[in-house]
């Protein structure tokens, strides 16, 4: 005859297991709580893939004036330009995985591993998401007394004389550089490209006119539109800009699934701890809501998002695919 089972003893051996389940989930819990409670100790870096005077730089400037305000601990800005980004993400995906150096992230961080064809030293998988900041519109802009009065006029003449005309981005393998290969593609017209370093010597020229079309971000520009010394003749987006309501869009030219829009987000080295990120997205959210914050960018037509790290990784996969489709399909490639 068996014996009864004792469910005094029952209840004790339930009472270890669960406190041995908790001990040995402590060091984890602890360790999460220490980085969160202890982080940031020491300066943060932001490393910017552009040179001074851009959007991203802007991006950087504000938020981490800001966060060094919250946490109490100096953020420097490094700008690192060239190299298709490399310069600037190639030492970040290799920096200490504990949140002190950070990179601001661009298109180029999924595009240019496609552009360089497999000579690319980086990719996005070496980064942790941890939020986009904000999506911005390329457009094509021109002088005011350029002969070009609309996107159909330069159409028209690009198309009866291929690369006869010079058309300016900031960056090989940006999102600007490649806002103005998809309008290529997309009307069957051909353009010869003229590489910047940024986007100030970019409106230089223009303004200078030595180069007659750029593909910028509308925001940058913005300053120029409202002076009446430059034209935007589209924005290579399938939607209005929120700043600038009266510049036609892909829809007009026939092509309403053609979005070129770029972004800036935030990205650490991959492994950084899950309580470093939640903290720098809590930071940027928090940043994001301050009117003169906001102020910085949605007059000129940036729209800030501050997304989740998840919604963040999401949009990273769609961006990679969409981006690598296009170089595929076309063949388009960078010598750097």
């Amino acid at each position: 005859m068996k014996p009864k089972p004792d469910h005094r003893s029952s209840v004790n051996r339930r009472r270890v297991l669960n406190r041995i389940g908790c001990l040995a989930l402590a060091p984890y819990s602890l360790s999460v709580a220490h980085a969160d409670a202890t982080y940031p100790s020491r300066p943060i870096t932001l490393v910017v893939p552009f040179p001074p005077g851009g959007v991203v730089d802007l991006v950087a400037r504000v938020f981490g004036a800001k966060l060094q305000e919250r946490l109490g601990q100096a953020v420097v800005v490094e700008n690192k330009p060239g190299g298709a980004t490399a310069v600037a993400t190639v030492p970040a995906a290799k920096a200490k995985a504990d949140g002190y150096t950070l990179l601001m992230a661009t298109p180029p961080l999924l595009i240019s591993p496609y552009l360089m064809q497999g000579r690319a030293n980086f990719s996005y998988r070496d980064f942790e998401p941890v939020t986009q900041v904000l999506t911005l519109q390329n457009a094509l802009i021109v002088r005011e007394d350029s002969p070009y009065k609309s996107a159909r006029d330069l159409i028209a003449f690009a198309r009866a004389n291929p690369e006869k005309l010079a058309y300016g981005a900031a960056g090989t393998g940006t999102g600007n550089h490649l806002a103005g290969i998809m309008f290529q593609r997309v009307n069957d017209i051909k353009m010869t490209f003229v590489p910047y370093r940024g986007g100030a010597p970019l409106r230089t020229d223009l303004l200078a006119g030595v180069v007659p079309v750029i593909s910028a971000p509308l925001g940058e520009n913005a300053e120029l539109v409202r002076a009446g010394k430059v034209r935007v003749l589209v924005v290579v987006a399938n939607r209005r800009s929120s700043a600038f309501p009266d510049v036609p869009t892909m829809v007009e030219l026939g092509h309403p699934n053609v979005d070129a829009s770029g972004w800036v987000g935030l990205a650490a080295p991959k492994g950084t701890p899950a309580a470093v990120i939640d903290k720098l997205r809590q930071e940027f959210q928090a940043i994001g809501q301050m009117p003169d914050v906001r102020n910085n960018f949605q007059p000129h037509g940036y729209e800030l998002v501050l997304s989740t790290q998840g919604k963040f990784g999401e949009f990273w996969l769609a961006e990679d695919g969409k981006w690598g489709k296009l170089i595929r399909e076309n063949n388009i490639k960078i010598d750097e």
